[in-house]
Protein backbone atom coordinates (compact mmCIF):
# COMPACT_ATOMS: atom_id res chain seq x y z
CA UNK A 1 0.00 0.00 0.00
CA UNK A 2 1.36 3.41 -0.96
CA UNK A 3 1.78 6.10 1.63
CA UNK A 4 -0.05 9.37 1.26
CA UNK A 5 2.03 12.44 0.51
CA UNK A 6 0.25 15.06 2.63
CA UNK A 7 1.92 17.88 0.67
CA UNK A 8 0.41 16.53 -2.55
CA UNK A 9 -3.02 16.20 -0.98
CA UNK A 10 -2.85 19.76 0.35
CA UNK A 11 -1.78 20.99 -3.11
CA UNK A 12 -4.73 19.12 -4.63
CA UNK A 13 -7.11 20.78 -2.14
CA UNK A 14 -5.64 24.24 -2.78
CA UNK A 15 -5.91 23.88 -6.55
CA UNK A 16 -9.40 22.41 -6.33
CA UNK A 17 -10.54 25.32 -4.17
CA UNK A 18 -9.06 27.85 -6.63
CA UNK A 19 -10.64 26.16 -9.65
CA UNK A 20 -14.04 25.88 -7.98
CA UNK A 21 -13.94 29.56 -7.05
CA UNK A 22 -12.97 30.58 -10.60
CA UNK A 23 -15.08 28.08 -12.59
CA UNK A 24 -17.82 27.04 -10.18
CA UNK A 25 -18.47 23.64 -8.67
CA UNK A 26 -19.72 22.16 -11.93
CA UNK A 27 -17.09 23.89 -14.08
CA UNK A 28 -14.04 22.41 -12.36
CA UNK A 29 -13.32 18.85 -13.44
CA UNK A 30 -11.20 16.22 -11.74
CA UNK A 31 -8.86 16.28 -14.75
CA UNK A 32 -8.36 20.06 -14.42
CA UNK A 33 -7.81 19.78 -10.69
CA UNK A 34 -5.26 17.00 -11.15
CA UNK A 35 -3.45 18.95 -13.85
CA UNK A 36 -3.33 22.14 -11.76
CA UNK A 37 -2.00 20.16 -8.77
CA UNK A 38 0.52 18.34 -10.99
CA UNK A 39 -0.82 14.88 -10.13
CA UNK A 40 -2.55 12.22 -12.19
CA UNK A 41 -6.31 11.68 -12.26
CA UNK A 42 -5.61 8.23 -10.86
CA UNK A 43 -3.84 9.75 -7.87
CA UNK A 44 -6.97 11.74 -7.06
CA UNK A 45 -9.19 8.70 -7.44
CA UNK A 46 -6.97 6.75 -5.02
CA UNK A 47 -7.84 9.32 -2.35
CA UNK A 48 -11.33 10.48 -3.32
CA UNK A 49 -14.26 8.56 -4.77
CA UNK A 50 -15.19 11.53 -6.98
CA UNK A 51 -15.09 15.32 -7.15
CA UNK A 52 -17.93 15.64 -4.64
CA UNK A 53 -15.89 13.61 -2.13
CA UNK A 54 -12.89 15.94 -2.62
CA UNK A 55 -15.02 19.06 -2.29
CA UNK A 56 -16.69 17.72 0.87
CA UNK A 57 -13.25 17.10 2.34
CA UNK A 58 -12.18 20.69 1.60
CA UNK A 59 -15.45 22.11 2.92
CA UNK A 60 -15.27 19.95 6.04
CA UNK A 61 -11.72 21.04 6.89
CA UNK A 62 -12.32 24.76 6.23
CA UNK A 63 -15.50 24.81 8.30
CA UNK A 64 -14.00 22.71 11.08
CA UNK A 65 -11.36 25.39 11.71
CA UNK A 66 -14.05 28.08 11.89
CA UNK A 67 -16.32 25.96 14.07
CA UNK A 68 -13.43 25.21 16.43
CA UNK A 69 -12.83 28.96 16.77
CA UNK A 70 -16.50 29.51 17.69
CA UNK A 71 -16.38 26.71 20.27
CA UNK A 72 -13.35 28.45 21.83
CA UNK A 73 -15.38 31.66 22.03
CA UNK A 74 -18.26 29.79 23.63
CA UNK A 75 -15.91 28.16 26.14
CA UNK A 76 -14.57 31.61 27.09
CA UNK A 77 -18.06 32.41 28.43
CA UNK A 78 -18.14 35.84 26.82
CA UNK A 79 -21.33 37.91 26.80
CA UNK A 80 -23.25 37.27 23.59
CA UNK A 81 -22.55 40.71 22.07
CA UNK A 82 -18.80 40.36 22.54
CA UNK A 83 -18.86 36.77 21.28
CA UNK A 84 -20.74 37.86 18.17
CA UNK A 85 -18.34 40.72 17.51
CA UNK A 86 -15.31 38.43 17.78
CA UNK A 87 -16.96 35.85 15.53
CA UNK A 88 -17.64 38.45 12.83
CA UNK A 89 -14.16 39.96 13.25
CA UNK A 90 -12.72 36.49 12.66
CA UNK A 91 -14.76 36.17 9.46
CA UNK A 92 -13.37 39.52 8.31
CA UNK A 93 -9.81 38.33 9.03
CA UNK A 94 -10.36 35.14 7.06
CA UNK A 95 -11.85 37.16 4.19
CA UNK A 96 -8.74 39.35 4.13
CA UNK A 97 -6.18 36.57 4.59
CA UNK A 98 -7.92 33.82 2.59
CA UNK A 99 -10.46 35.44 0.25
CA UNK A 100 -10.77 32.29 -1.86
CA UNK A 101 -11.73 30.26 1.22
CA UNK A 102 -14.61 32.60 2.03
CA UNK A 103 -15.69 32.61 -1.64
CA UNK A 104 -15.55 28.82 -1.70
CA UNK A 105 -17.68 28.49 1.43
CA UNK A 106 -20.14 31.09 0.17
CA UNK A 107 -20.42 29.30 -3.19
CA UNK A 108 -20.91 25.88 -1.67
CA UNK A 109 -23.54 27.15 0.78
CA UNK A 110 -25.52 28.46 -2.20
CA UNK A 111 -25.02 25.46 -4.50
CA UNK A 112 -28.21 23.40 -4.43
CA UNK A 113 -26.42 20.30 -5.72
CA UNK A 114 -23.77 20.27 -3.00
CA UNK A 115 -24.48 17.75 -0.27
CA UNK A 116 -23.02 19.22 2.94
CA UNK A 117 -20.95 16.92 5.13
CA UNK A 118 -23.19 15.66 7.93
CA UNK A 119 -20.52 16.31 10.58
CA UNK A 120 -20.45 20.03 9.70
CA UNK A 121 -24.25 20.29 9.66
CA UNK A 122 -24.44 18.75 13.11
CA UNK A 123 -21.68 21.06 14.40
CA UNK A 124 -23.44 24.09 12.91
CA UNK A 125 -26.72 23.12 14.57
CA UNK A 126 -24.94 22.66 17.88
CA UNK A 127 -23.17 26.03 17.55
CA UNK A 128 -26.41 27.85 16.71
CA UNK A 129 -28.18 26.20 19.64
CA UNK A 130 -25.37 27.24 22.00
CA UNK A 131 -25.33 30.77 20.58
CA UNK A 132 -29.10 30.95 21.10
CA UNK A 133 -28.76 29.75 24.70
CA UNK A 134 -26.00 32.30 25.39
CA UNK A 135 -28.01 35.11 23.83
CA UNK A 136 -31.11 34.22 25.79
CA UNK A 137 -29.10 33.88 28.99
CA UNK A 138 -27.78 37.41 28.43
CA UNK A 139 -31.23 38.72 27.38
CA UNK A 140 -29.75 39.68 24.01
CA UNK A 141 -31.86 37.34 21.88
CA UNK A 142 -35.64 37.51 21.80
CA UNK A 143 -37.56 34.73 23.51
CA UNK A 144 -39.41 33.66 20.34
CA UNK A 145 -36.29 33.26 18.22
CA UNK A 146 -34.83 29.87 17.35
CA UNK A 147 -31.43 28.40 16.56
CA UNK A 148 -32.40 28.62 12.89
CA UNK A 149 -32.95 32.38 13.28
CA UNK A 150 -29.46 32.62 14.81
CA UNK A 151 -28.03 30.76 11.80
CA UNK A 152 -29.69 33.10 9.34
CA UNK A 153 -28.66 36.31 11.09
CA UNK A 154 -25.24 35.51 12.53
CA UNK A 155 -23.77 33.80 9.50
CA UNK A 156 -25.71 35.09 6.50
CA UNK A 157 -25.45 38.84 7.10
CA UNK A 158 -21.67 39.04 7.64
CA UNK A 159 -21.01 36.64 4.74
CA UNK A 160 -23.30 38.68 2.49
CA UNK A 161 -21.37 41.84 3.39
CA UNK A 162 -18.07 40.12 2.60
CA UNK A 163 -19.44 38.86 -0.72
CA UNK A 164 -20.86 42.29 -1.62
CA UNK A 165 -17.44 43.85 -0.99
CA UNK A 166 -15.75 41.16 -3.06
CA UNK A 167 -18.10 41.89 -5.95
CA UNK A 168 -17.78 45.65 -5.53
CA UNK A 169 -21.52 46.24 -5.15
CA UNK A 170 -20.86 49.52 -3.32
CA UNK A 171 -17.15 49.34 -2.56
CA UNK A 172 -14.27 46.89 -2.62
CA UNK A 173 -12.53 48.21 0.48
CA UNK A 174 -11.68 45.84 3.28
CA UNK A 175 -13.92 45.79 6.32
CA UNK A 176 -13.02 48.33 8.97
CA UNK A 177 -13.69 48.51 12.70
CA UNK A 178 -16.67 50.74 11.87
CA UNK A 179 -17.99 48.04 9.53
CA UNK A 180 -17.49 45.49 12.30
CA UNK A 181 -19.45 47.63 14.77
CA UNK A 182 -22.20 48.25 12.18
CA UNK A 183 -22.73 44.63 11.13
CA UNK A 184 -22.54 43.46 14.76
CA UNK A 185 -25.19 46.04 15.67
CA UNK A 186 -27.39 45.00 12.75
CA UNK A 187 -27.15 41.35 13.81
CA UNK A 188 -27.89 42.16 17.47
CA UNK A 189 -30.92 44.24 16.47
CA UNK A 190 -32.20 41.49 14.21
CA UNK A 191 -31.97 39.00 17.09
CA UNK A 192 -33.90 41.10 19.62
Amino acid sequence: MRSTDTNKIERVKEEALKLIVSKGYHGASIAEIAKAANVSDGYLYRHYVNKADLVKDIYRSKLKDFHDFIYELLDADLPFGELLKRLIAHLFVIAKREPETVQFIFMMIHDHDFDYPRSRLLALRDICTKLLERGKRDNTIGEKLTAEDVLIVVFSLPLKLIDARRKGVFTTREATSTDLDNITGICLNALR
